[in-house]
């Protein structure tokens, strides 16, 4: 899904980048960080992942969602995009990609099924 796409219904800023990129799924654990994934920057009660940004971006993740300004300078191939709460924005982003992505799929299904009228309801 486009990055664009995804962040639909999100306030943000983009800090850096394009939001015409292809993100195939949403993570915060920076362990999990690979090309094609979106890294979402929390602040948390004992840490920060917003330390770990620039690690992502070197194991090549193709965006990440900040919640307070970080040195971009280590990252200039990354889309970072600014939101308010990057929880909140993460809350967004996950529905806009199961969602939809459930919806598309299930939409070449029979239109009258009682499944496809649940996830139309949904949107």
């Amino acid at each position: 899904m486009k990055l664009e796409q995804l962040l639909e219904g999100v306030p943000f800023t983009l800090a850096q980048g394009s939001l015409d990129i292809e993100i195939s799924d949403i993570i915060y654990d920076s362990r999990k960080a690979a090309p094609g994934l979106l890294f979402v920057c929390i602040v948390g009660t004992q840490r920060d992942s917003h330390e770990f940004a620039a690690d992502c971006a070197a194991k090549g993740v193709s965006a990440l969602v900040i919640q307070h300004d970080i040195d971009l300078s280590a990252m200039p191939g990354v889309t970072v995009v600014k939101v308010e709460s990057s929880r909140y924005a993460m809350a967004l982003m996950s529905a806009n990609l199961f969602v939809l992505t459930d919806y598309y799929s299930i939409n070449s299904m029979e239109k009258g099924s009682h499944f496809s009228k649940k996830i139309q309801i949904c949107l």
